[in-house]
């Protein structure tokens, strides 16, 4: 099996999906008044870890931060 090696890109994929676990967690009156609605932006710096040991220790790591913008914004 060949393994790909872990690109920025997978770091703003995977704050992507922890900002949207994020947004359906919160409380309704947080996301309300998001525009467009059920939205949300993230922002941040990913960095790529790579390791080469037999248990494949390549890591996407970064400080992101989940935006909910409103009209007001």
């Amino acid at each position: 099996m060949t393994r790909t090696e872990p690109s920025v890109e997978d770091g703003f994929a995977e704050a992507r999906a922890r900002c949207r676990s994020a947004f359906g967690k919160a409380p309704a009156q947080w996301t309300a008044r998001a525009k467009p609605r059920n939205a949300f932006l993230v922002d941040g710096d990913p960095t790529v870890e790579i390791g080469h040991t037999p248990a494949g220790d390549n890591r996407v790591s970064g400080d992101f931060t989940c935006y909910v913008t409103t009209a007001g914004s």
